[in-house]
């Protein structure tokens, strides 16, 4: 028995996906490991330390490590950010996410992540179904 989505429904993914880095981090496990168990118990976690410390560099390997509890992972580039009043504006360009008429930016940002999660609900829901439905097996 098999079940499937439906054609509308794809697989959320990244608009920004983070990037790849060319180098392996070597150490610093204890750190990984204490920030993944972090992640999952807040929506929003932020990592501080002088520069050049390796904070990037040890998100990203974090986010590998991470990435398949999730449905979707983004990554927004802060660094080169020098005003927070753009941090909004900057959000939503790296997101592709526009103002919608009568509302405001960041609720346009939330309103078009509630429909990916919502989606990724239901194909998690309908991946848990098809792996707890019996077999069935018809002869040759």
């Amino acid at each position: 028995m098999a079940l499937a989505l439906p054609d509308d429904a794809p697989t959320p993914t990244p608009v920004a996906p983070p990037p790849i880095p060319l180098t392996s981090l070597i150490g610093r496990e204890r750190e990984r490991a204490e920030i993944a168990q972090l992640l999952a118990s807040t929506r929003l976690l932020t990592l501080t330390g002088a520069g050049g410390s390796g904070k990037t560099r040890l998100a990203l390997a974090v986010a590998e490590g991470v990435a398949s509890r999730y449905d979707s992972v983004a990554w927004v580039e802060l660094a080169p950010l020098s005003d927070p009043a753009l941090l909004t504006q900057h959000v939503a360009s790296t997101l592709g996410v526009s103002e919608a008429p009568g509302g405001t930016l960041v609720q346009s940002i939330i309103g078009s992540l509630v429909p990916l999660t919502a989606q990724a609900r239901r194909k998690r829901h309908c991946k848990r179904r098809a792996a707890s439905a019996p077999a069935v097996l018809s002869p040759g």
